[in-house]
């Protein structure tokens, strides 16, 4: 059954950014070879995921050296209402996944 949630246009634009600062930094940083995106929706919520098989690094940093973009994607999400997790370690490749809201903001039409 194809995935089908409405989204305000705010948070439709941070996801679109969500997946190109994503992409982005595993063609910059991660060194992978392969790279898998997928989008579910569940519960008025939208996961937006992104893996690579890359050479990950220590998600505990507050600031991976070379990993700025992290942080506005972080700063995404919060204004969403939503989360960002990141699975890395040095070695194992990257997770990243956004989950926000899939429900219009009040006043706002998807």
């Amino acid at each position: 059954m194809p995935l089908q949630v409405n989204l305000s246009e705010r948070n439709g634009e941070h996801l679109r950014r969500f997946v190109n600062e994503g992409l982005s930094n595993v063609a910059r940083h991660a060194q992978a070879t392969q790279v898998w995106l997928g989008i579910a929706g569940e519960d008025k919520r939208i996961n937006v995921q992104i893996r690579d098989n890359g050479r990950g690094f220590n998600a505990n940093d507050t600031v991976a050296t070379g990993h700025y973009g992290l942080l506005g994607l972080r700063e995404r999400a919060r204004l969403a209402n939503g989360e960002l997790t990141i699975a890395s370690e040095p070695g194992s490749g990257t997770t990243l996944s956004m989950t926000l809201p899939a429900q219009p903001e009040n006043g706002e039409h998807a």
